[in-house]
C-alpha cells in the first residue's frame, strides 16, 4: 500500500471525483501485487453505488493519465486475461518497464 503524499493530493485535486477515486483505490494495492482493470472498477462500484462495475475503461484511461506515477502504481494494474495493457498509453518500451 502506498500512503499518498501532500504532493499527490495536489495533484489529485485536479482530476474528477472518480479519478481520485480509482487512484485512491490503485494506492491500496500491495507491493508485489497485480489487479486488473474490472476488478478495480468493480470494487469501486461497491464502494459508490453511482459508480458502473463495468467501466474498465474509464480505470483504465486514469492509468493511461496518473499523474502520480509510478507512486501511485498503475503498473500494477494487467488486463483480465493476465496480459500487460497499454501502459502509458502503449509508449515503446512500456511493457518491458511494466514487468520491471
Amino acid at each position: 500500500m502506498y500512503e499518498i503524499t501532500a504532493e499527490d493530493e495536489k495533484k489529485l485535486a485536479k482530476l474528477s471525483t472518480y479519478q481520485q477515486a480509482i487512484l485512491r483505490l490503485l494506492a491500496e494495492v500491495p507491493k508485489g501485487k497485480v489487479t486488473t482493470y474490472g476488478d478495480l472498477a468493480k470494487e469501486l462500484s461497491k464502494r459508490n453505488s453511482n459508480w458502473s462495475p463495468g467501466a474498465s475503461r474509464a480505470v483504465g484511461t486514469t492509468m493511461r493519465n496518473n499523474p502520480c506515477g509510478p507512486q501511485i502504481p498503475c503498473h500494477r494494474v494487467i488486463r483480465s486475461d493476465g496480459a500487460v495493457g497499454n501502459f502509458r498509453g502503449g509508449a515503446r518500451g512500456a511493457v518491458e518497464e511494466k514487468k520491471v
